[in-house]
C-alpha cells in the first residue's frame, strides 16, 4: 500500500533497475489513483475505525483490504509473501484458495501499541489471522529470537525463523566499544525515560547510544 509520500520517493530509488516491478494500491493522491477513489477509500477506513471503536469488529479498520485482495488475486504467483497486518490477513484469503502462502511477522501486531491506538483495531481477527500464518503458511519469518518464541508458544505451528532488522553497532573512536542497543517497539503503557537511559548508561558516563521515537502524551 502506497500511503506516504516520503517513503515512497526512497523506495523508488532503492528499487531503480530492479528485476520485478511493483504493484501499488494507493491511500495518497497525486500517482495513478484518482483522487475521488481515494477520497472513498479514507472515508471507508473512518468509518470502519468508528465501527470499531463502537465494538463492531471489522478487518476493514486496517486499511483498503478490497484493493488490495483483488490485486493480489489477480497476479499470478507461485509464491505470497505477506508483510503487515492487512497484506497478512489478504494472505490468508489466498490459503484459502490453495495458492502458497510465506508471512513476515517484523512487530506482534496484536499486542502491540498503546491503549488508545489498539481501540480501533480489529485484535480478535488479527490474532485470529496470526494463528492461520503460524499453523498453515509455507514458512514465516520475524524479527527476533524473543518474538519467535512468544509467536510459537502462543499459536504453536513451525517456530518463524529468525531475520534481524538491526545491525551490530560498531565501536565509537572516542568511547570505545558500544552498549547494548535496546529496540523499544509499541510501548504497551508509559514509560520512564529516566529508566530507559539507564539500561544504556555506563558508569560514570552518559548513556552510549540514544533513544530515537515519536514522543506521545502518553509517554510522558
Amino acid at each position: 500500500m502506497r500511503n506516504h509520500v516520503v517513503s515512497e520517493a526512497y523506495d523508488c530509488a532503492l528499487l531503480q533497475g530492479a528485476p520485478f516491478r511493483r504493484e501499488m494500491v494507493d491511500m495518497i493522491p497525486g500517482f495513478r489513483t484518482g483522487s475521488s477513489t481515494i477520497s472513498l477509500r479514507r472515508l471507508f477506513l473512518w468509518v470502519a475505525r468508528q465501527a470499531a471503536n463502537r465494538g463492531l469488529t471489522t478487518i476493514h479498520a486496517l486499511g483498503p483490504i478490497g484493493p488490495l485482495l483483488r490485486s493480489a488475486r489477480r497476479l499470478p504467483a507461485d509464491l505470497t509473501i505477506v508483510h503487515n497486518e492487512a497484506p497478512h490477513w489478504a494472505g490468508v484469503q489466498l490459503m484459502k484458495q490453495g495458492r502458497r502462502v510465506a508471512a513476515d511477522i517484523e512487530d506482534w501486531h496484536s499486542e502491540d501499541l498503546l491503549p488508545e491506538t489498539r481501540l480501533h483495531r480489529p485484535l480478535s481477527l488479527i490474532r485470529a489471522v496470526e494463528r492461520e500464518l503460524l499453523t498453515r503458511a509455507v514458512y514465516v519469518t520475524t524479527t527476533s529470537r524473543a518474538l519467535a518464541e512468544g509467536l510459537h508458544a502462543r499459536y504453536g505451528g513451525p517456530s518463524p525463523e529468525v531475520i534481524s532488522n538491526s545491525f551490530p553497532l560498531q565501536p565509537d573512536p572516542h568511547r570505545g566499544a558500544p552498549g547494548e542497543l535496546l529496540h523499544f517497539s509499541g510501548f504497551h503503557r508509559p514509560w520512564d525515560p529516566d529508566a530507559v537511559c539507564s539500561c544504556f548508561s555506563r558508569p560514570g558516563g552518559r548513556p552510549a547510544n540514544p533513544a530515537v521515537g515519536i514522543a506521545r502524551p502518553a509517554h510522558a
